[in-house]
This record gives structure tokens, sequence and C-alpha cells, in this order.
């Protein structure tokens, strides 16, 4: 299935046959060149030279030629190796640092050359010129590329450039290309992408694809032959793999037809020798197939105590668990295990819910751009402040619990922390439920500001405290591990979840920490007692973790005065509260004595 071109090359209907692609038949429009010929291999006695136009954006500069007026068959093969040169040119970022020496063979050889081939040529080196000059969004680079292509008239001579292009921005990476069906008798009905491998590919869009690296030498052209050996041969043994695929497909094991499954449970069990895992592929291929849940669970329950993950009660109905076996695995770094738990556990089985949650991560992570959909979203989750419900509360606690527990492990002191939080929320959410019929809303949540509270303080120093070089690994990217707390912070202003006209008929008056600006890209500590300042006028400091400093922290024995005084008042607030509660429940006959010194 080859991709038509549109009638109409408007940039409108360009980039919807961009955003719409997803297979292409690539393989029989690009040729596999020989390396022996000398004329594709560029093992001649020259070397090429990088010769790019004076203004690297004047496409028209260069002479039209008539392609009806060539021989039929040296405009063939003008056409295929003009056409893999041109390929292997823009398809080249994807592969390695290669890139540049292509455009520099592709700018020389179309200067050299005449017919449809010499013009693509030319046409893909100034456009490969112009990505190197400046990070450029895929989209720019499709639509400038389209506009080089038909200004110079040469759409039939790149059609393959444009079908393999297409397809490279469709699909997570060129070496994926095995997945890819690339026989029309073999496309799939329905095309259903894994939400982590949308993720991945937008990441290799945005991220990788943009930014080329210029570094390299622009006079080895043999690696460019090489390269498109490689590429072309890798097309063409994704047809093979492709009907290996089927033949594999007619005596299946839980290897082959979960191989996702395989890899993650390997990273999950810590295991480098995947036959440590054979007995378990060997009881399941035993099992019936509505035990093979159970058992997935089971094993997954063993790898998740050796992560010491011994806090959290996993959800294993069977959509979770279909969802977490079927993740399209990338990585077998902790950055890939904290992603994959984040998105697979505690979630809602709905397709709208686990779309949303799958797309949490890199929203958190977007450095700042401007809101999207799902930003709103996430801000629309985290709209807790007028809650009355500790369900949805205790489910953010528990979910960051999680978090944290992926990303440090269970004995880091932040993990820890919030474990005991969560614990306490469920004794408190279990008292509450003691007496909570026949009392009034605001005495069923007159214990809200001591917990509150709590958090408030905990979460503001992991906020400030937002350096941890002694846990993270080095190979492990910086991540923003702050961001939810920020997102909640910035949205809700700390108000406590109770509202503050409770606090307000306490006689306390709400706290609103500033949150402390970015600086070097952390976030620093308020060391100041200005709270209420504007942020230009604090001083800000970047302190380092210190894990008897954050105990002490927690265990408010080195609390500020400022904080000391307000967590005095809100403790005495809480007693109070929770002593005329109770009083009342006795009196008006919801609350039994016993019931009530148990409350004590």
């Amino acid at each position: 299935m080859a991709i038509t071109k549109n009638d109409s090359t408007s940039k409108e209907g360009l980039d919807d046959e961009y955003d719409t692609c997803d297979y292409v038949n690539i393989a029989s429009a690009i040729p596999v060149p020989n390396p022996n010929t000398s004329e594709v291999s560029g093992t001649t006695g020259d070397n090429y030279s990088f010769t790019p136009s004076e203004t690297g954006v004047d496409y028209n500069q260069y002479p039209q030629h008539d392609s009806t007026k060539e021989d039929s068959t040296k405009y063939q093969n003008s056409n295929q190796i003009g056409a893999g040169v041109v390929a292997a040119v823009i398809a080249m970022p994807l592969l390695g640092p290669v890139f540049a020496t292509a455009a520099g063979v592709a700018a020389a050889y179309g200067t050299t050359q005449d017919g449809p081939a010499g013009d693509a040529c030319r046409a893909a080196g100034d456009v490969a010129l112009i990505a190197i000059d400046r990070p450029h969004t895929p989209k720019e680079l499709w639509t400038t590329l389209r506009g080089a292509i038909v200004n110079d008239g040469v759409e039939q001579a790149c059609e393959p450039l444009t079908n393999y292009l297409q397809a490279c921005m469709s699909r997570p990476a060129p070496h994926d290309l095995s997945h890819l069906a690339l026989d029309s008798d073999d496309l799939p009905t329905v095309v259903a992408l894994d939400p982590d491998l949308i993720a991945h590919r937008r990441r290799l869009l945005y991220e990788d694809f943009p930014h080329f690296n210029n570094s390299v030498g622009h006079t080895q052209a043999t690696l460019v032959s090489q390269g498109i050996h490689a590429l072309t041969q890798e097309v063409h043994l994704g047809r093979i793999q492709t009907q290996q695929e089927r033949d594999r497909a007619r005596n299946k094991t839980y290897q082959s037809e979960y191989p996702a499954s395989y890899q993650r449970l390997l990273s999950y069990a810590q295991v480098q020798n995947g036959n440590l895992l054979q007995p378990v592929w060997n009881q399941l291929a035993r099992a019936k197939k509505g035990d093979r849940i159970r058992i997935l669970h089971q094993h997954l329950e063993l790898a998740k105590q050796q992560l010491q993950l011994t806090y959290v009660k996993v959800d294993t109905t069977p959509g979770i668990l279909e969802k977490f076996f079927n993740l399209q695995y990338h990585s077998a770094s902790a950055t890939g295990n904290f992603k994959e738990y984040f998105n697979s556990f505690l979630l809602d089985t709905s397709n709208s819910s686990v779309v949303q949650q799958a797309t949490l991560y890199e929203t958190l992570h977007s450095g700042g751009a401007a809101p999207s959909a799902a930003d709103l979203q996430l801000i629309s989750d985290l709209d807790i402040k007028a809650s009355t419900d500790t369900v949805s509360y205790l489910y953010l606690i528990q979910k960051y619990l999680i978090y944290h527990q992926c990303l440090w492990g269970g004995a880091h002191p932040v993990t820890t922390s919030l474990a005991t939080y969560y614990r306490m929320l469920n004794q408190k959410q279990v008292e509450l439920q003691m007496y909570q019929s026949g009392c009034k809303m605001n005495d069923r949540l007159l214990f809200w500001p001591r917990l509150q509270f709590n958090l408030q303080t905990e979460i503001d120093y992991w906020f400030d405290m937002a350096s941890y070089p002694n846990v993270q690994p080095a190979d492990l990217p910086t991540l923003n591990t702050h961001g939810v707390f920020q997102a909640i912070r910035l949205h809700n202003q700390w108000e406590p979840i109770m509202g503050s006209h409770y606090l307000e008929q306490l006689g306390l008056k709400t706290v609103y920490p500033s949150p402390a600006p970015a600086v070097g890209g952390l976030q620093g500590r308020d060391d100041s007692d200005s709270r209420d300042q504007p942020a230009e006028n604090r001083t800000i400091t970047n302190p380092t973790f210190n894990a008897d400093l954050f105990n002490q922290y927690r265990e408010d024995r080195t609390m500020p005065a400022r904080e000391l005084k307000h967590f005095n008042l809100m403790l005495r607030a809480w007693d109070n509260a929770s002593q005329q509660a109770k009083e009342k429940a006795l009196k008006d006959g919801t609350l039994s004595t016993k019931e009530g010194k148990r409350w004590e």
C-alpha cells in the first residue's frame, strides 16, 4: 500500500497526509544498492565534497529537466539511485550520525547528475543543510521538503523518498521497520497503537529527530553507501520476518506471543539470564486460559517484592494485567520500570482512563511547554481542594507513593514518609467512618487540618530540595519528580482539602506558601522568613539532600519557629474540634461511649 500523492499540494493536505500515515509499501519502492557497484558505493577514487548552495533555500536556482527526453533505462536507474540516496539523506538522522555525511553526498551528487535524480538530490541536500543549521519540527521539515520537491518538479523521482520519510515519521524508528506490514495482503484491518509506543514516537519526533548532528565529517562517502545498503537490507529483512511471523504463529510459545512481557518480567525480576524465567513460561504454556492472569500476577508479585514495593496493593483486574503485560517494551532502565509501574497500577480499566493516564508521565515532564489537552485534564484531575471525599485524596497519595517507590526504592526517606502518611490517612478514614453518620460536614472533616498541614510541610521540603545527587543513578536522566506536587501547589494554592472557610471558623489564617522560582534548572528552598514577599525579593539557595535533616524536619524537631507556631495552632484546633465533635456525637446519640473511648 504505497502512499498516493494528493491532488492538492497545499500545506493542509500535506500535513494531513503526514498525520494519518501508518504503513507504507517501502520495499518495492527503494532498491537494494549493490555494495560492489562503484556508482552507488561511493568508493571511487574521488571523495565527495560538501558543496551547499549559497542560500540553502533557493530551490528554483537549479535547471529543470524534461524527464520525457531521458532514455527510459537511464531514467529508471537515475530514479532508483537518486531516490535511494535521498531516502538515506532524510532517514539517516534516525539511523545514526552519518546524516550530515549523507547531506553532503546528496548535494555533491546533485551537482553532477542530470534528470530527476539530480534534481531530487539537490533539493534534499539543501533541505538537509537547512535542517542542520537550526532545529526543525518534523512537520516543518516535511513541509519544506515537499515544497522543494514540488518546485523542482521531481515528485515521481522522490515518491520512494516521501513514502519512506512518512514511514519513519509514523513509526518509532527505522530499526523497528520489521514490525511494518510491507505487503498489502499483510496489512492489518485495525492498527492499535500502544500508549507507550505513541509516547516513544513523540519523543523521537520532537526531541531526537529535529536536532541533527553536524559534527561528523562530510567526506566519508563510503559510510553513506553502507548506510543505504543496511537500510534497504533492513527493509527487505522485514519482509522475511513477516513471513517468519506467520510461520511462528502456527506454533506459538509465550516467549514468541508475549515478547514484551518476557522482557518486562526479566527487568522487574532483575535477572540477567532469560533462562531463569523459563519455568514461568512453561507454567503459562501448561495453564488453562482462565488461569494465566493468576499465574502472571503471582510472578509479578514476586518480582515486585524484589523491588521493595511492599506498601502497595496492586489492582489485579484482568484489564490492568493485560495492559501491563502488553505494553511496548522500550527500556530496562530504572526510568522504564518506573514509567510502566506508574502507567499500569491503580488505573481505571476504561479506555479513556488508560489513555489519559498513559500520557500523564509525559505531561508532567513537558518542560514548561504550553498547556495541552492532557495538561488541562491533569489540572482537572488534581482539583481536589473542593472535594469532601477521602477516597480521591487517598488515591492520589497512593499513586505517588508508588511513584517514589519505583524511582528510589522502599527504603528511601521520601518513600517511607509517604508510606507513613498514607497509612495515617487510611487509619483516619476508618475512624471517620465510625462516627460520620449523623455528623455535620464541617465536624466530619475537622481532622483534615492536621493531616493536610503535615503533608504540606513534607511536600514543601521535597519540592524545595529538588536535587537528590546521592540517590539518583548517574545514567538516570534528570526527572521533574516534583512536577505533580508543583501542579497541586500552584493549582489549589496549598488550600487545605477541607476548604479555607473551615479554618476561618476555627479562627486560623490560611497560609499560602509561594512556589520557589527556578535557579539553574532546580527549585531552591526559601530560607528567609518571608513567604508573603514577592518571589524576586526572596533569597534562594540550593542545599543538597540530607537524610538526617529530612527525618528531623519530618518529625518537627527542627521546624522553623514560624511554621512550628502554625503547626501547633493546627494541632490545637484539631484536638479541640475532635473533642467537640466527640462530645456532640455522644450527646446526639450518634456515637456510643465505647466508640468514643476507641476514638480517643
